[in-house]
């Protein structure tokens, strides 16, 4: 009986997690990227499009969506994909507002770092993970991007005892 119960509990874990992970890939629910965090995997095969367009510029391909909220008026940072993917390379959007009709105001490839300086004030801002826009509609695969540099620190919660 245990080991049914051992079984059944790590099951219903790895659907709660992958469901987690399924909706935390877009606009709605975007992952959190932190001040020079290294080695952020994913794989754009297993997301959606929520974003087909970044302004003008047509992106079939699927998106991953991250975010960070910059609190102190500046952030000097850098952000570098490296990846594989099939018949495309991955590339980097940063967007003021996560919407199709938003222009970005960055854009990065591997060996080419995204470069963010002096960004608003309690702005949210969204990396977006995708294929190169040029590439083919089934552009996608594996990526990590790491973070270089200074992302303000959030306080959530404080207390005293």
């Amino acid at each position: 009986m245990k080991p049914l119960m051992l079984t059944t509990g790590l099951l219903a874990l790895a659907i709660m997690l992958s469901v987690d992970c399924a909706s935390a890939q877009d606009c709605a629910t975007p992952l959190r990227i932190h001040s020079n965090e290294q080695g952020i995997a994913g794989d754009t095969c297993v997301a959606g499009n929520p974003l087909p367009t970044y302004g003008g510029t047509g992106s079939p391909q699927n998106d991953i969506v991250y975010s960070y909220i910059n609190f102190d008026g500046f952030a000097d940072i850098s952000i570098a994909a490296t990846g594989g993917y099939a018949g495309t390379t991955a590339a980097l959007f940063t967007l003021p507002a996560c919407t199709p009709s938003t222009d970005p105001i960055a854009f990065g490839a591997p060996g080419t770092p995204m470069r963010l300086r002096n960004l608003s004030n309690n702005q949210p801002y969204y990396v977006i993970v995708t294929a190169d826009p040029g590439g083919p509609n089934s552009g996608c695969g594996q990526y990590t991007i790491s973070v270089s540099g200074f992302l303000p620190v959030e306080l959530r919660s404080f207390s005293i005892d």
